[in-house]
């Protein structure tokens, strides 16, 4: 099992559990591009199987444009992890373990989807798109005074 979210808010604090505020995000709208994405967070929750849960696992987060071609550091995440197995766990047991990426201030460069591609150890678990785009620019205001006549 794996839960990927975009969310305006996510923490993992030391009690194990994934706080999310406002998930679900699959679009986003920015002040001008190119630019910078606003507050914005990769939350993760992802199983692991008993027989890897005493394993050192990596896990990689990309970020990518529609062709596949990074966008900005590549990777923008990586972490290791090791699920490890508590007194009294019962043999086939999945274990889980929570991540929290912050994207605020990704600098983006054109309009269009870019895809977050999640993977441990190399294995793609799964991608995310965020289709990002400029802020309208308001209208410019119309005169009550209408033009003098020449």
């Amino acid at each position: 099992m794996r839960v990927f979210t975009l969310a305006d808010y996510a923490v993992t604090p030391p009690d194990g559990k994934l706080y999310i505020s406002g998930g679900g995000i699959d679009q986003m709208l920015v002040q001008r591009l190119p630019g910078p994405l606003g507050s914005l967070y990769l939350a993760l929750r992802i199983r692991v199987p008993w027989h890897r849960t005493s394993e050192m696992l990596r896990l990689t987060v990309r970020v990518l444009d529609a062709d596949r071609q990074p966008i900005g550091p590549d990777p923008i995440a990586v972490a290791e992890a090791e699920v490890g197995r508590a007194p009294g766990q019962r043999a086939g047991d999945e274990l889980g373990f929570n991540a929290v990426i912050p994207l605020g201030g990704l600098r983006i460069s054109k309009a269009g989807t870019v895809y977050f591609h999640v993977s441990i150890d190399e294995e793609l678990l799964g991608t995310l798109p965020l289709r990002v785009g400029a802020m309208p620019r308001p209208a410019p205001a119309l005169s009550d005074n209408p033009p003098a006549d020449m």
